[in-house]
């Protein structure tokens, strides 16, 4: 780290990221990133609405298979050309075979990788508890490059146009290129960066520990506008139309207007708020540790619907054909019916489930705490 020593508001957030993993009524644009093509990172593409145009799981099966490795899945995985690929607290990045859930490779890094890798032209990018954001061949699991920082590399990586951009504990947004590894620009965003970055119409968007979130220049890393949250902002922001959203530890969901960092509604829940909305046909979706996934308008801030479950939800739900996955702190999957709340089913886990899902081809893929990969279908 930057610093020989943390404050304690750092060390407090520091062992809970470790561990875990309405105002009034205005007009928003809702419903245009519904039909943004799938690109294999965190939440499917980089507005981070987490829709994916693809065949879901309505009626469940049975888990198609399930892959050991030696720790807990907080890595949230993502589908490219047939493999899955996923991070482990072992410390390692695998790449599987989505049909047959046999090991493809695995390459290692100097620590937990909680990140959500990203696969862009055949390289994989994600970060680890080492400092580090690698670049990783998909073919074959070869090392192509490395950027240190001086923190914790927990952000998922967002690539767009050949940048790769992703936050570190170190307190900066880099911007490096993805062929070479080169930085390209840094921004100090005064405390830990845990929160994904999202990119939509050139601008970067944000969230740190400090409560903070920034929208920067994603060619020049200049700052645009900040907004200040009650508490921490570890969920990732999702962006749709001109309507930035993100949860925060003060147990709100907040929606900004994306051009000016005006806020135009707050929806409270009783908790804290870890997991990134998931936007589909003009509703969020998103999950909070008062054990619930709520449903919410997204031009109003009017709850919809809200589901209960028996424990934490920093899980972040996905949409597909009219239906929310999402894994919960109980070690249950579950998919409900978007409209109304409904479940329509749930398959059990042995441990906690704090890793996103991502929906392929009739699959989903989830990672446990009880150090499984499961492909249901």
């Amino acid at each position: 780290m930057k610093r020989g020593i943390l404050t304690l508001s750092k060390a407090v957030c520091l062992m809970v990221l470790v561990c875990s993993g309405s105002l009034f009524s205005v007009h928003v644009a809702g419903g245009e990133s519904d039909a943004d093509p799938y690109i294999p990172m965190f939440r499917g593409n980089p507005a981070h609405t987490g829709s994916y145009p693809t065949d879901g799981v309505p009626v469940f099966h049975d888990a198609a298979w399930k892959f050991e490795i030696g720790g807990v899945i907080g890595s949230s995985p993502c589908v490219a050309d047939g493999t899955v690929f996923f991070g482990g607290f072992d410390g390692y990045l695998y790449a599987v075979d989505t049909e047959t859930g046999g090991e493809l490779w695995r390459f290692q890094t100097g620590g937990i990788v909680q990140s959500s890798p990203c696969v862009i032209d055949g390289v994989v990018c994600v970060g680890s508890h080492d400092g580090a954001l690698y670049a990783v061949d998909a073919h074959n699991g070869e090392e192509l490059w490395r950027f240190e920082t001086g923190g914790y590399v927990i952000s998922s990586p967002c690539v767009v146009d050949g940048v790769v951009y992703f936050g570190s504990f170190d307190d900066y947004l880099y911007a490096v290129d993805a062929s070479t590894g080169r930085e390209l620009w840094r921004f100090d965003g005064g405390d830990f960066i845990h929160s994904s970055p999202v990119c939509a119409g050139g601008v970067v968007y944000v969230g740190t520990t400090g409560g903070a979130v920034f929208a920067v220049d994603g060619e020049t890393g200049r700052e645009l506008w900040r907004f200040q949250a009650g508490h921490w902002v570890n969920s990732s922001p999702a962006v749709v139309g001109e309507t930035l959203l993100f949860g925060s530890g003060d147990g709100f969901l907040y929606c900004l207007s994306a051009s000016a960092g005006r806020e135009l509604w707050r929806f409270r829940t009783d908790e804290i708020v870890d997991s990134s909305p998931a936007v589909s046909d003009g509703v969020v979706y998103f999950g909070s540790m008062d054990f619930h996934l709520y449903a919410v308008d997204i031009s109003t801030g009017r709850e919809l619907w809200r589901f209960r479950t028996d424990y934490w939800v920093d899980s972040s739900p996905c949409v597909v054909g009219g239906v929310v996955y999402f894994g919960g702190r109980d070690g249950g999957f579950y998919a409900l019916e978007a409209e109304a709340g409904s479940e329509l089913w749930r398959f059990k886990t042995n441990d906690i489930i704090f890793s996103s899902p991502c929906v392929m081809g009739g699959v989903v893929y989830v990672g446990g705490g009880d150090g499984f990969l499961y492909a249901i279908e």
